[in-house]
């Protein structure tokens, strides 16, 4: 017994000696970088894929206004609308303009801190209600042709958190403004304004993460988006893993 235990003690001496020398090696770190680097090429084709196919099925005349919403709170809405309207400002022809809309109070907080946070912005760029959605307020990002604004202020409705003239009213002013307007609202569950919203959009893009968002949550948030006279233009899956390599499943 006592030389099964020596053995034993002695296999994990060296295997911690062996991780301690494979950790002291800071050629290791290549393969995250790598890694890292694939997924963002990999999020960046799949961009790519989603505008090629909105242009392949809708004019750019008929698709102008795309809003995202979510099908629950953290599925990363808000960061696939940003990856998409820098997609599309990629064109060097193609302008533009990333709008985030949201609910007052601390959830709209919250929300404008994380965006704030992904486009290293240090400072608000909101556009009250009674704004039109020029001047000022909004941002370029980069080399792109791209803007960004917040739209926020005072509810004209209890429970509702934009005053819906004046969005209506702003909303035309970016649409004559820009080839595209691409917007970020909260979840349909946590915002009823995306019900309203539906109504002045082009489409609407859905967005849930693998292994969170329940299919039944999926599929409701889907109906009451279509029952509110939206229109559809698909299905975003965050989040997805992969159990077998990529090139596998490409095959598939």
């Amino acid at each position: 017994m006592g030389t099964i235990y020596e053995a034993l003690e002695r296999a994990e001496k060296e295997l911690e000696a062996s991780h301690a020398e494979v950790r002291s090696q800071p050629q290791q770190a290549a393969p995250e970088k790598a890694a890292t680097r694939r997924g963002t090429d990999q999020a960046a084709l799949e961009y790519e894929g989603l505008r090629s196919t909105l242009r392949a099925l809708y004019p750019k005349e008929l698709i102008k206004v795309i809003l995202f919403t979510g099908g629950g709170r953290g599925v990363g809405t808000s960061r696939t609308a940003l990856g998409f309207a820098r997609c599309l400002a990629s064109d060097q022809h193609t302008r533009v303009l990333l709008v985030n809309v949201g609910a007052s109070g601390h959830e709209a907080s919250g929300r404008k801190s994380g965006l704030l946070r992904m486009l290293g912005l240090s400072r608000p760029w909101d556009v009250s209600n009674g704004g039109n959605g020029r001047g000022p307020s909004r941002t370029k990002l980069g080399p792109e042709h791209l803007e960004v604004l917040r739209y926020t202020g005072e509810a004209s409705e209890p429970g509702m958190a934009l005053r819906w003239d004046g969005f209506k009213a702003a909303l035309q002013t970016m649409r004559d403004s820009y080839d595209y307007v691409v917007v970020d609202a909260p979840s349909v569950y946590h915002f009823p304004e995306c019900r309203v919203l539906c109504a002045v959009m082009d489409g609407v893009v859905l967005v849930v993460e693998s292994g969170r968002t329940h299919r039944q949550a999926a599929l409701r948030a889907k109906k009451i988006l279509e029952q509110a006279g939206g229109k559809l233009l698909g299905v975003v899956l965050n989040k997805k893993r992969y159990y077998l390599p990529q090139f596998l499943y490409r095959r598939l």
